[in-house]
């Protein structure tokens, strides 16, 4: 599109660009061309700057206020070779700006490169709407499998507390083998469950059941009563004060399990995992330090998405859902969270929420 209110600059532009291929349509004003654009949108527009009753400038910014036709490059061509009018060009919105008198090979240059960049950017965000579309559709299916595991899984479980009943003195290997599947069958529910759980948080439809309580008992009793019962010792907690919140205690709890697990698996053996918790400012802030192998830049960027497998060291068996499950919960409170690690130097995983007051509940 070639806006201009000159018609032998318009002349002289159709005499340039059009042995190039372009369909090229030409405007003596803005109105027109903005009202053109809506029908048609184009893909490149070469814009003049005075022009009579409503100046480029004033087109540019129109044209960007329109979100139908925000992303449409625009040229502008103008006699004015001032700094104020080329930074006022940039301010509005122009992508590129071409002085007069109109130079040939300037501007076959100028408006190949914008095109290519305009397509080019364009492919992309089709790649990234298709993208989303497969992720979308993973989701569902996701979501799916899920629901339907539970019936069959929580079957199993039932059969087999049948079973344990009915062998009230199971041998030394049968009690082993009861002990193991009962347990596999309590990971694969609660698997299920945390893919239901990221499923409900990422449509919204999950509620924050929140109340206020002293983060630093929550915590303690969550590491006394589950973590330390399969690695007893292996965990310490340090915290000097009360520190009290207003959340949803469950999933909060849920939180520290799954990162102190991670945290445990990671770590090289007899290694503590260590538990801190800190009310700098307005915040609680928690940390959970490993002593493990590291992880790397790309890793860091990635590692709270779904279904995420690390590379090097960390990469280990599991359905990569127990980060992404905590980033929705803390951020489902108004909180943050994050990692600091580097590679051989161990890693620390930390969240924070908002803080109620430095007092008992």
């Amino acid at each position: 599109m070639l806006v201009d209110d000159g018609l032998t600059n318009l002349e002289l532009l159709k005499a340039i660009l059009g042995p190039q291929g372009y369909d090229l349509r030409t405007f003596l004003n803005g109105p027109t061309a903005l009202d053109a654009a809506m029908a048609h949108p184009p893909d490149l527009i070469l814009l003049d700057i005075a022009m009579p009753g409503m100046d480029g400038y004033e087109v540019c910014e129109r044209l960007k206020a329109n979100p139908a036709l925000a992303s449409i490059p625009v040229i502008f061509s103008s006699a004015h070779t001032a700094t104020n009018n080329i930074v006022a060009a940039f301010a509005c919105g122009a992508v590129d700006y071409i002085t007069k008198p109109l130079q040939p090979a300037e501007i076959k240059a100028r408006v190949k490169v914008q095109l290519q960049l305009f397509q080019q950017q364009r492919s992309l965000l089709e790649q990234l709407a298709h993208i989303r579309q497969l992720e979308q559709l993973r989701d569902s299916l996701t979501h799916m499998i899920a629901h339907d595991m539970r019936v069959p899984i929580g079957s199993i479980s039932v059969a087999l507390e049948l079973l344990a009943a009915q062998l009230p003195h199971p041998t030394e290997p049968a009690r082993r083998t009861l002990t193991i599947l009962e347990r596999n069958a309590a990971n694969l529910m609660s698997m299920v469950d945390q893919m239901l759980d990221i499923s409900r948080m990422e449509s919204g439809q999950m509620p924050v059941e929140c109340s206020t309580f002293n983060l630093v008992e929550e915590i303690q009793s969550v590491i006394n009563a589950q973590l330390e019962l399969d690695l007893p010792g292996r965990v310490v907690l340090t915290a000097s004060l009360p520190v009290v919140v207003v959340a949803d205690r469950e999933l909060i709890k849920r939180v520290i399990v799954n990162l102190v697990e991670n945290a445990l698996k990671f770590s090289r053996p007899n290694e503590l995992v260590q538990v801190a918790i800190t009310a700098p400012g307005q915040v609680a802030r928690v940390t959970v330090t490993d002593r493990s192998e590291g992880i790397s830049a790309a890793d860091r960027e990635k590692i709270f998405d779904k279904f995420v497998q690390l590379s090097g060291p960390r990469r280990k068996a599991g359905t990569g859902l127990g980060l992404a499950f905590c980033k929705l919960a803390i951020e489902a409170h108004g909180g943050v969270i994050g990692v600091a690690s580097e590679p051989g130097q161990g890693s620390t995983f930390w969240f924070e929420l908002p803080l109620v007051a430095n007092r008992q509940v």
